[in-house]
């Protein structure tokens, strides 16, 4: 940042992780506030329903979806990378483990193919944005011993 305002790069950044975590945050508090309609929008619902209440899938997922969030905040500052290192791993893991349950349901229990894709791209993107965050972090921690 440079005399108070972003660099492109932190613009970007800052976007993308909003628009990312507003992903499975938006799936979470769908599947959290209306449990019992969505059950029956499709037979993954049925699936997921079928192992644990659709509820208890959008909590990490929403919980993962605003560490996303959060952390765009604290990209731009570099007393506050730490947090931003942290709650990338935080929610680029939760979000990552929710989408690769839902691509692997999804895979037999599906209106398509576009569905289990979907949600194998976005998990390999979340564990992307962990592995980032866990590699800086560890970076982070190496330079100052």
């Amino acid at each position: 940042m440079k005399n108070g305002i972003f660099s492109f790069s932190e613009k970007l950044s800052t976007i993308l992780l909003i628009i990312i975590g507003l992903l499975p945050t938006s799936r979470g508090v769908y599947w959290i506030v209306s449990t019992e309609s969505a059950i029956n929008d499709s037979p993954l619902y049925v699936k997921l329903d079928s192992i644990a209440p659709l509820f208890v899938w959008g909590i990490p997922l929403l919980i993962g979806g605003l560490c996303l969030i959060i952390s765009s905040i604290f990209i731009v500052s570099t007393k506050t990378r730490r947090y931003y290192y942290i709650s990338l791993i935080v929610g680029g893991l939760l979000c990552g483990i929710g989408s690769l349950i839902i691509a692997a349901a999804s895979v037999e229990n599906n209106l398509n193919w576009l569905t289990p894709v979907h949600n194998t791209c976005l998990s390999i993107g979340f564990f992307a944005l962990t592995w980032i965050g866990t590699r800086s972090l560890w970076n982070q921690k190496k330079e100052k011993i």
